[in-house]
């Protein structure tokens, strides 16, 4: 799993970082984020964003609903309390 975010728009600027874009992040958290603007930099993130996509795989709606009532259960337990997670 990977928690960083890493954006790159335009091959302008990236940026890399922790940041979640929701409220209670701005709020409560230290969240750190990285700019970009070096084209040297910017390539360096392109590749490892195409490396991620190159290394994932494409999971279809099937996949999703086949995998478990217990799984879908803690799952759902999950989706309660993220909010305060």
């Amino acid at each position: 799993m990977i928690h960083a975010k890493l954006i790159v728009i335009d091959g302008r600027l990236a940026v890399v970082g922790t940041v979640n874009m929701d409220i209670r992040s701005f709020q409560l958290n230290f969240e750190l984020a990285l700019f970009l603007y070096s084209v040297a930099d910017i390539t360096q993130v392109v590749a490892v964003v195409e490396k991620i996509i190159a290394d994932s795989r494409l999971v279809n709606s099937e996949e999703i609903h086949q995998r478990g009532k217990v799984k879908e259960f803690v799952e759902d337990i999950c989706r309660i309390f993220s909010p305060v997670l």
